[in-house]
């Protein structure tokens, strides 16, 4: 059984999607949303989509999909320094009867697609065990949380035994900042992948679905950084997860202006998933690192109220 690999065309997106109901996940939204299938995929200067897929010579579907998601993507200044996200990748080796399938779009991946850095979160098992064979540096994000200091029964979080050191005054104070203002054009990525104002906006103030916040981190009056947030609701309890920061990372605690925003909010906490910095960087600001057997989950749809680690 032989299969053609190359680029999904803007004419198959009835025969993507039905990879999708039946070889990843039926109903998953990107089966019946075709907006929301073009915002997060189309690649309109190619004129095609950014999945990579394998289409079997014999009944002419596919059999095996790879997607990608360039930070240029949303903002196309970036394109000349890219750095790029892989997302949905999968072979149904009961239709390609070719367990080498999902290795052959990776590898066309690398021949086509230009990038300085390559990231993939929230990796399977299976998918980990390829990226260590290929020498890809795999690990665990680390986890820091900062719990409302006026909240002592957790509906979200479990198993919460911490001892409540007072906030000090803070040189910072964080406020909601509209993504439109011209002072975040002056912040700067300092880390890969590279960001800009103009990709936070296009990721995060067009969701289809979700909504985010814009809050600014100020050091008086002058803007430091800026840190986009999305709110999980549990029934009644809520908590707020910081999901992106473009800026440099303050130096000093942020724990009081933080606490204020929990207690104002009602929020049990917020917390911040990231890889590669010291932990000391968010403990200066006044997170703890999530340690067993705390838990604080990562599955909101389903809500799943257990610790499962996000491997990168």
């Amino acid at each position: 059984m032989s299969h053609e690999i190359r680029f999904c065309q803007k004419n198959e997106t009835e025969r993507f999607q039905e990879f999708i109901e039946t070889s990843w996940k039926a109903g998953h939204v990107l089966t019946h949303d075709r907006d929301l299938l073009d915002w997060q995929y189309f690649n309109t200067s190619e004129d095609r989509y950014n999945f990579i897929v394998a289409q079997n010579n014999e009944t002419g579907q596919f059999d095996a999909i790879l997607g990608y998601i360039p930070m240029s993507h949303f903002d196309p200044a970036l394109a000349d320094n890219e750095d790029v996200w892989l997302s949905m990748w999968k072979n149904d080796t009961e239709k390609s009867k070719n367990a080498q399938i999902g290795l052959q779009l990776l590898r066309f991946f690398d021949k086509n697609i230009k990038t300085k850095s390559l990231g993939i979160l929230g990796v399977s098992p299976i998918a980990e065990r390829i990226y260590r064979a290929l020498k890809l540096q795999v690990g665990s994000m680390e986890h820091y949380v900062l719990f409302n200091p006026q909240i002592d029964r957790f509906d979200i979080a479990a198993q919460v035994n911490l001892t409540k050191i007072p906030a000090v005054p803070s040189i910072y104070n964080i406020k909601h900042i509209n993504p439109d203002d011209p002072s975040l054009e002056a912040l700067q990525s300092p880390r890969r992948p590279y960001k800009s104002a103009a990709f936070l906006r296009g990721r995060y103030t067009h969701h289809a679905y979700y909504h985010y916040d814009f809050h600014g981190v100020y050091e008086e009056d002058q803007l430091l950084a800026v840190w986009v947030s999305r709110k999980f609701q549990v029934d009644s309890a809520h908590c707020i997860r910081i999901v992106d920061m473009l800026g440099p990372m303050p130096k000093a605690s942020l724990q009081d202006p933080l606490e204020q925003m929990l207690i104002e909010s009602g929020a049990e906490y917020i917390d911040c998933l990231s890889a590669g910095m010291e932990p000391s960087v968010f403990q200066t600001m006044g997170f703890t690192l999530k340690e067993d057997p705390m838990v604080v989950p990562n599955y909101f749809d389903p809500f799943d109220q257990a610790n499962h680690p996000l491997i990168y």
